[in-house]
């Protein structure tokens, strides 16, 4: 982990500039009441017992929830509305004077756009508001309380001030850092087929997806309606959890974690899936605790990750120590957001600060991680390669002799065109049952030897043990017949040099088949020729060649041996 102190940097000005939720607050509510959506405001203006001061968090059951803004004496007055972009049916403002409402404006979710002022419903007053003036916000089937924590009233110089613009920089430089892991894997599953760099890029396209539109970048160049940005919302976050979860199921290396852990990464994952899709589907069906009931899916998915980096980390998993680091802020700040929407005395928290830092951290421990594996999985493989090549290597040589045997025959070097071989020779040692009956098998293996010394140790040529005291001799080049004649008379000399047990000279016979260009790749029938040539050569006394050359007209095999 030599790159914390470059991610502890990158947390802290994360958690230093998060994006507010709506701009500078100019103005926060001080009452809220519960009201219907038939019910004329005016009705719940005048009515001082229906309102309820004093803090605490207004009630999501009523279809209308109305909240009360107090302008102060004194006070900079504002002329717009802002609230976080959530899922609600329709947003009513109205300007209370002396106990009656002088002005009022209603907006349907649909033709609520959100861009230009960052993640943040803003909508201009119907009015021009005064000094003891009070607003009034109907929200219509509200679906989270985080609709009426985050809602103030601002004035529109305060769209984007300091803090925003840095907030927007350090957004633009966590999406930058997102950006990476996308073309990287990209590029790089398309040579290693890793299922895990699949998810690592869902992740980090969902995190990027939940960045610029947290942030407000996506709506400087997109304005898009309140129903598509909360389902483009909930969807990233939801796809990216899941994505999370199938990631960490197949990043962490095989035998590294239980298996039952590792079905249930995937069962969770497809679960997330299936809740969120129903929430974005069906936003209103239970909408008064709808919000809540999806944070709680969540909560085992938390446990079970938790589990995860675990029972990894106590079978000394290489990779979950970078999960570990990538997971934790996203658990804590899950922890953060499921406790605080579930416990209803608690104000909700989105933990937006903790979620840019997590998706820092994110970012930077997973791509390590998935970078480690990668070189990981490269020595494995070239490790597995090198193995592979030794044990061809072996399945083609002759244990002997470590000449090539027939087996080699069947791959590239039985490709004769190819090779540019132009002779085909047989050798076979003359009466060598007797050298073993005589001097037995070691002395005749020393024969073995010695003949496949003298065959083998040139260029322009390659020795095949085919079996017993037969040899193959495949040859490039011109004087090919000279060449193999050499070689028969050199081996009684070298044997009887370098095998003294034997007390008599050991011959060799050999057939030649010679092409005046290449002799094909008809293996069976140079075969045939060479050993009737063989034959020939023994049965006329042994200790010699018998050749034939191939035509230049390209007659077949069996004609041209038989016109020889």
């Amino acid at each position: 982990m030599r790159g914390l102190p470059f991610l502890l940097m990158l947390l802290w000005a994360a958690l230093i500039a998060a994006p507010a939720a709506a701009g500078p607050a100019a103005i926060t509510h001080s009452c809220a009441a519960p009201s219907s959506i038939g019910e004329p405001l005016a009705t719940l203006a005048s009515d001082t017992l229906r309102w309820r001061c004093g803090g605490g968090r207004p009630s999501l059951a009523p279809e209308r929830t109305v909240l009360r803004y107090e302008i102060e004496a004194g006070t900079p007055l504002p002329d717009h509305f802002a609230t976080r972009a959530h899922a609600l049916s329709a947003l009513t403002l109205a300007i209370v004077r002396d106990g009656a409402i002088v002005a009022e404006t209603s907006t349907r979710a649909e033709q609520i756009r959100i861009g230009g002022h960052g993640d943040a419903i803003r909508l201009p007053l119907p009015g021009i508001v005064r000094d003891g003036d009070s607003v009034l916000v109907a929200f219509d089937r509200p679906t989270t309380p985080g609709l009426f924590m985050r809602s103030a009233l601002v004035r529109q110089g305060d769209a984007w001030g300091l803090e925003e613009l840095q907030a927007l920089l350090i957004a633009a430089l966590v999406g930058g850092l997102l950006l990476m892991p996308l073309a990287f894997n990209a590029a790089y599953y398309r040579v290693l087929r890793e299922r895990f760099m699949l998810w690592h890029l869902v992740l980090s396209a969902t995190l990027l997806v939940q960045c610029f539109l947290n942030s407000g970048i996506f709506g400087l160049f997109f304005a898009i309606s309140l129903p598509l940005h909360a389902a483009i919302g909930t969807l990233s976050f939801g796809f990216g959890v899941a994505a999370a979860a199938a990631f960490g199921a197949t990043f962490i290396e095989p035998r590294k974690l239980d298996p039952r852990l590792r079905r249930w990464l995937m069962r969770a994952a497809a679960a997330i899936c299936v809740a969120t899709v129903l929430h974005v589907a069906f936003p209103m069906v239970l909408r008064a605790w709808q919000t809540t009931a999806y944070y709680l899916v969540f909560a085992p998915a938390l446990l079970l990750f938790s589990a995860v980096l675990y029972d990894a980390h106590k079978r000394q998993s290489r990779a979950v120590r970078y999960q570990m680091v990538a997971w934790s802020p996203f658990i804590l700040m899950g922890a953060i957001r499921i406790v605080t929407m579930a416990v209803p005395n608690l104000p909700p928290s989105d933990a937006m600060g903790l979620f840019f830092a997590a998706m820092v951290v994110q970012g930077v421990a997973t791509s390590m991680g998935v970078a480690d594996r990668l070189v990981s999985i490269k020595r494995q493989r070239d490790r597995a390669l090198t193995r592979a090549r030794s044990l061809e290597l072996l399945s083609e040589r002759d244990d002997l002799t470590g000449l090539y045997n027939r087996r080699a025959l069947d791959g590239a070097l039985g490709d004769f065109v190819k090779q540019g071989f132009t002779g085909f020779a047989l050798f076979d040692l003359d009466h060598f049952k007797r050298v073993n009956d005589t001097h037995g098998h070691a002395v005749g293996d020393a024969v073995i030897r010695v003949t496949a010394n003298v065959l083998g140790g040139h260029e322009d040529s390659v020795a095949v043990r085919l079996g017993g005291e037969e040899f193959l001799l495949l040859l490039r080049g011109p004087a090919v017949a000279e060449r193999v004649e050499r070689l028969r008379e050199a081996l009684p000399v070298r044997i009887a040099r370098e095998v003294h047990e034997l007390q008599s000279l050991v011959t060799a016979s050999a057939g030649l088949v010679e092409g005046a260009e290449t002799i094909g790749n008809d293996f069976v029938g140079l075969y045939q020729m060479a050993d009737e040539l063989l034959y020939e050569a023994k049965h006329n006394g042994r200790n010699l060649m018998a050749a034939v050359m191939l035509p230049r007209d390209e007659m077949p095999r069996a004609a041209a041996f038989a016109a020889a």
